[in-house]
C-alpha cells in the first residue's frame, strides 16, 4: 500500500519516523503529487483543509507552533465505540504536549481526545478522516518506534497509528485475547507460603479479583516442595503455575560474559531440575525464562531457544542487546532476537498504569511482576492493576506457558488460505474453518529470512521459511514451531559442579525472604 504525504517537505522532516512506519505497517510513504492521490490508499495531510482528498482516507494534522513543554497534562479519551477498546474512557498522563495547542476546527468529527476539555483528535470513519492538533516527531537516531508511544509521550503519535490500521486494516488479523499474567520472582513451593505470600489467600483472592499468578521458581529450589503447598497448586491451576527464574539466583548469572558451553551446560541443568521436579509433583513449570535482575545476554538467549526454553520475559526497553538497533524493538507482542528467540515484554507492579493501557493498544501480553515484598501491605494492591486488565477486551489470564503457546495472529488472505505471524517458539494455531494453506510470517522486530518453522498438522511435519506456503490437512489446531527450538538435548549434556556459594547464597536469600513479615511485626509492636 501507498500513503501520500503532504507537502512532500515533510518526507525529509520525518525520514526516520516514516521508515520506520513503512516497516511497522508494510506501506511504502510517496511524495504527494496530483497524480499520487489518486493511485495512493492514503493521504497525510499538513495544514489547511487538502482540496479533492474525499476519495482516499486522509490524517490532516491541523500543525501546532511552538517546542514541547515539560509540563504534564492529561488527555482524556471519548468513551464511544469511535475510540480503540484499549483507550475508551481513559484519562492518560502526557509530557510531550506542544506549547500552543490547536482545537480542531470541523465540528462534523466525531471527538475522540481532549486537553482541558479542548479537542485535539477526532474522526469520521464513515468520511474515512481522522484530524489531529497534535503534529508526528521525528524520531532520533537512537529511538525506537515503540519510544513514541510509551507512558508520558503517545500523542504526537497515536492518530498516525490509528490512521495506519484503518488504512491497512489491521483490524483484519485476527488476534488473539488480550492474555495477562502476575508474576512473583523467587518464590518456591517449600512451604505454603513464601515471605508475604500465602498461597492459599492468594488463590482464593486470584479467584474473587479475577487473576492468574504464576511463581517464577529458582530451579535450584526445585529438590522438595511440601505437600500443602503442591496440593494448592495441583487443584488450582487456573489460579497458580509456576515458570522458571534463572538456574542458581547468582548475580547477572545470564549475562556473564561466559562461553556458550558453559552456558548451554548451567542451562541444561535447570532443565534436568525442574523436569525432575515436574516427575515428582505433577505440577507443570513454563519454559519462559525469568531472568534473573532482568539481565540476559544474546549468547544466553541463543541457548535459551536450541534446549527448549519457549522464551524469556524481559522488560523494555531490551539495552542489553550487544548495540543492536532494531527500531521496531518492543513494538509488537513480541520481539524475536537475532537467533530467533522470543522476548515476551514485562511491566513492573509499581510502575505507571497508563503504559499498560497502551501495551495493550499495541496487542500485547500483559505481564506485571514483582517480588513478595510488594504485598507486604496486603493483596489489595493487585485489585487495581487487574481491575485495570480486566476493563480490556477479551481479557483471559492465564500461566506463561499458556501465552507463549498462542501469542499469535493470523489473517485470511483467501477463501481456503491464511498468514499466520507467530511471536511464540511455537504455537498452537486455530485454523479457520475451510483453510488449507498456510502462509508463514515472523515478527518484523527481529530476524526475518533466516527464521525456519516446522508445521504440524497432525498427519506430517513440513519446514518452512518465512513467506513460504504449506497445505495442511486437518482441521485441528497446528503446531507451529521454530525449527531450532529444542535443537541441543539438555539432557545428555554434562553436569556443572554447584559451588557452596550458590547453595549459600540461595540458602541466605530464601531466609531472609521467609522472616521478613516476622522482622517488620516485631518492628511494628516496638
Amino acid at each position: 500500500m501507498r500513503i501520500a504525504v503532504e507537502p512532500a517537505a515533510r518526507m525529509q522532516t520525518l525520514a526516520r519516523l516514516l521508515d520506520a512506519l513503512s516497516r511497522a505497517f508494510d506501506v511504502e510513504f510517496v511524495a504527494a503529487s496530483p497524480t499520487s492521490r489518486s493511485d495512493c490508499d492514503g493521504l497525510i495531510h499538513f495544514g489547511a483543509a487538502p482540496r479533492g482528498a474525499d476519495s482516499v482516507p486522509t490524517l490532516r494534522v491541523i500543525d501546532a507552533a511552538g517546542e514541547a513543554q515539560p509540563d504534564e497534562e492529561s488527555i482524556t479519551f471519548d468513551n464511544g465505540l469511535e475510540v480503540p477498546n484499549a483507550l475508551r474512557g481513559r484519562t492518560l498522563r502526557e509530557t510531550a504536549l506542544p506549547a500552543a495547542r490547536l482545537e480542531v476546527e470541523d465540528p462534523t468529527p466525531t471527538v475522540l481526545a481532549t486537553v482541558r476539555g479542548k479537542p485535539i483528535w477526532a474522526c469520521d470513519r464513515a468520511a474515512r478522516l481522522h484530524v489531529t492538533s497534535i503534529a508526528p516527531v521525528e524520531l532520533g537516531p537512537d529511538t525506537t518506534l515503540r519510544s513514541r508511544l510509551r507512558s508520558g509521550s503517545f500523542m504526537a503519535l497515536l492518530p498516525l497509528v490509528e490512521f495506519l490500521r484503518d488504512v491497512v486494516e489491521d483490524s483484519a488479523w485476527d488476534d488473539p485475547p488480550q492474555h495477562a499474567c502476575f508474576v512473583f520472582d523467587d518464590p518456591n513451593l517449600h512451604a505454603s507460603r513464601y515471605g508475604y505470600i500465602r498461597y492459599d489467600a492468594l488463590r482464593r483472592h486470584a479467584a474473587q479479583a479475577n487473576y492468574h499468578v504464576a511463581m517464577a521458581m529458582v530451579p535450584l529450589d526445585a529438590w522438595y516442595a511440601a505437600p500443602s503447598a503442591v496440593r494448592i497448586f495441583r487443584t488450582h491451576p487456573h489460579l497458580l503455575s509456576l515458570t522458571v527464574h534463572g538456574i542458581n539466583h547468582v548475580a547477572r548469572e545470564l549475562d556473564r560474559g561466559d562461553s556458550a558451553d558453559r552456558v548451554r551446560c548451567d542451562l541444561a541443568q535447570a532443565l534436568r531440575r525442574v523436569a525432575r521436579f515436574e516427575r515428582r509433583y505433577g505440577i507443570p513449570v513454563a519454559r519462559v525464562m525469568i531472568a534473573p535482575h532482568g539481565t540476559c545476554s544474546t549468547v544466553a538467549l541463543d541457548q535459551l531457544l536450541a534446549l527448549g526454553f519457549d522464551g524469556v520475559s524481559l522488560e523494555w526497553p531490551y539495552w542489553w542487546l550487544d548495540g543492536r538497533e532494531d527500531v521496531l524493538a518492543g513494538w509488537e507482542p513480541a520481539d524475536l532476537s537475532l537467533g530467533g528467540t522470543p522476548i515476551f515484554p514485562r511491566h513492573h507492579l509499581a510502575s505507571a498504569s497508563d503504559d499498560l493501557v497502551l501495551r495493550a493498544y499495541l496487542r500485547q501480553p500483559l505481564v506485571v511482576y514483582g517480588h513478595h515484598g510488594d504485598l507486604a501491605g496486603g493483596l489489595d494492591v493487585l485489585e487495581t492493576p487487574a481491575g485495570l486488565i480486566n476493563s480490556f477486551d477479551r481479557t483471559e489470564w492465564c500461566s506463561l506457558g499458556r501465552i507463549a503457546e498462542t501469542n499469535y495472529r493470523i489473517r485470511r488472505i483467501d477463501d481456503d488460505c491464511a498468514v499466520v505471524r507467530c511471536f511464540s517458539a511455537r504455537a498452537r494455531v486455530a485454523i479457520p474453518a475451510g483453510t488449507t494453506r498456510l502462509v508463514l510470517d515472523t515478527p518484523r522486530a527481529g530476524p526475518r529470512g533466516a527464521v525456519r518453522w516446522l508445521v504440524d498438522d497432525g498427519r506430517r511435519v513440513v519446514a518452512a521459511g518465512a513467506g513460504d506456503e504449506v497445505t495442511v490437512r486437518s482441521r485441528s489446531p497446528v503446531m507451529v514451531s521454530l525449527a531450532s527450538l529444542g535443537s541441543i538435548d539438555y539432557r545428555s549434556l554434562g553436569t556443572p559442579r554447584l559451588g557452596p556459594w550458590s547453595v549459600s547464597r540461595r540458602v541466605l536469600v530464601e531466609g531472609r525472604d521467609r522472616l521478613a513479615p516476622r522482622v517488620a511485626s516485631i518492628a511494628n509492636r516496638r
